[in-house]
Order: C-alpha cells, then sequence, then structure tokens
C-alpha cells in the first residue's frame, strides 16, 4: 500500500479499517521492542490484525507462542459447555 502507485502512498494520513486499535498499538510496539503480551482476551485480535496487515513473521510468530492461550481458550470453552449443559 506503501510503496506503490496506490493513493495512500501519497497522503500523510491513511485510514486502517477492521484492525482494532489495541491490536495495531500492540503490532507496531512489537516491531519496535520485539515484546508484546499475549492472553486469552488479544490472541484472536492480534491474529486477525496479522492477517488483514499481511505481516507473516508475527503471523508466525504469534501462532506459535499462542498455542498455550489457544489450548486455555480450548478448556474455558469445553468448560463452560459442560456447566451450561447441567
Amino acid at each position: 500500500m506503501f510503496t506503490s502507485e496506490m493513493t495512500e502512498c501519497h497522503n500523510r494520513t491513511v485510514t486502517i479499517y477492521d484492525v482494532d486499535e489495541t491490536a495495531l498499538v500492540a503490532l507496531v510496539e512489537f516491531a519496535y521492542t520485539a515484546r508484546i503480551t499475549l492472553t486469552t482476551d488479544n490472541v484472536q485480535t492480534l491474529l486477525y490484525a496479522c492477517s488483514i496487515l499481511q505481516v507473516v513473521y508475527e503471523i508466525s510468530l504469534l501462532t506459535y507462542y499462542s498455542s498455550g492461550c489457544v489450548e486455555c481458550m480450548r478448556g474455558r470453552l469445553l468448560q463452560s459447555m459442560v456447566t451450561t449443559s447441567k
């Protein structure tokens, strides 16, 4: 978008749609610091933002490190299913 002849490369500001603001801030901070906090609350939003922004390296890192979060979310989902079926 910014390195091609698209209109965005000539604008001073660009609106990025469909990306959570908190996720975007976290990804920019990650780009500068190589640190990011993954939780069960933000991992899905971060993966979605990486997908929309096409940041492949970050997707692979988040996928690798988020496996623990995914397992935790799976456990919570199963627990809520058992609780609601009682």
